[in-house]
């Protein structure tokens, strides 16, 4: 059951705590590959973030809002897309008339016939198409209630946390430094991940990666993993997959979700 929700997924769409190397080592490939050089047209932040883990029993009357996290989340890869393609859209006219003289009065002396007016008109565009992102981080909000309600995990990110960082993926090093996974209470716990590989699957690649996990107990608490497909599209690289918590001989496995958007064109 949980896999095929996770098919349909992929197919849709405090005092801060030192950063600290988590020494594991997974599993390795014999296929695994280097990093893409295409990605470095992608920012190494990470935007858009959402992880959790899925209840240990789905009770049949929690079946409809397993299906609304399914629909919620192609319609925030959808929603996200269109934003992001439209902030581009905006960017292009911004730039053919030199509006960074216009509005911000960062001029070169190079500039001809400047059209305050039209500034004026793409400024608020770019007023108008930054709202959308109000709706967009409710359909996370939205996602949230509704893991939680069905008795799930939610793991709280650099979304919760708006104070620090946004967390990163060095492209090159494969580096990945989560500034938030998960909390206790308002202490958030960051990991710095050296591990990482790229799997060639038949038809798509992935990222995999394994670290402990945090507690504010100070005591072993089991392990992390990572097995997310990377998804390059138009206006952002998408890394989404399963998570997988294993503790005990017990292993649950959750649902994770990153975005970083395209900044060269």
């Amino acid at each position: 059951m949980k896999a095929l929700i996770l098919l349909l997924i992929l197919a849709a769409c405090g005092p801060k705590d030192k950063y600290q190397e988590i020494p594991y080592t997974p599993k390795k490939a014999l296929n695994t590959l280097e990093a893409d050089a295409s990605w470095s047209k992608y920012s190494p932040q990470i935007d858009i973030m959402v992880a959790f883990l899925w209840p240990v029993r789905v009770k049949e009357q929690d079946r409809p809002k397993l299906s609304e996290i399914i629909q919620t989340s192609r319609e925030l890869k959808t929603k996200k897309e269109l934003y992001l393609l439209k902030k581009r859209e905006i960017q292009i006219e911004f730039d053919k008339y030199d509006c960074n003289c216009v509005i911000n009065f960062e001029c070169t002396g190079e500039e001809e016939d400047l059209n305050e007016a039209k500034c004026y008109e793409i400024e608020e565009s770019i007023f108008e198409n930054d709202r959308e992102l109000i709706p967009i981080f409710g359909l996370v909000e939205r996602i949230k209630e509704n893991v939680i309600a069905i008795g799930g995990e939610w793991l709280k990110t650099h979304l919760d946390f708006r104070e620090l960082p946004n967390s990163t993926v060095d492209f090159n090093s494969l580096q990945i430094k989560f500034t938030v996974l998960d909390a206790h209470e308002t202490t958030p716990y960051s990991y710095e991940i050296n591990n990482a590989s790229i799997i060639q699957e038949p038809y798509f690649k992935k990222l995999n990666f394994s670290f402990k996990r945090e507690t504010h107990k100070n005591a072993h608490y089991g392990v992390w993993e990572v097995d997310a497909a990377i998804v390059p599209s138009e206006a952002s690289l998408l890394f989404q997959g399963k998570l997988f918590w294993d503790y005990q001989g017990v292993k649950r496995e959750g649902l994770i979700y990153w975005e970083h958007p395209r900044v060269q064109w």
